[in-house]
């Protein structure tokens, strides 16, 4: 995990020296958003780094795109608790 962690901190510290804006809002081919994945897969490190990009950039993260099935969606209650 930490090694995963490092790597996005490396990207975001990259883009940001460069002016560009990572797409964290665009889905993988299943239909995820970045945010939500790293939520269902209980990542809180990544879920931390994207809400503080999204924070420092003014954006707006979406969730979902497709109707996503009731168990997806209390996994994403509990872990906000």
């Amino acid at each position: 995990m930490k090694k995963k962690k490092k790597i996005i901190n490396l990207l975001i510290d990259y883009t940001n020296k460069r002016n560009i804006i990572l797409k964290i809002n665009d889905t993988n081919k299943d239909g995820w958003y970045p945010l939500y994945r790293n939520i269902y897969n209980n990542d809180k490190d990544n879920v931390e780094l994207l809400l503080n990009y999204a924070t420092n950039n003014n954006f707006i993260l979406k969730l979902n795109k497709k109707k996503k099935k009731k168990d997806e969606l209390s996994t994403f209650k509990c872990y906000l608790q």
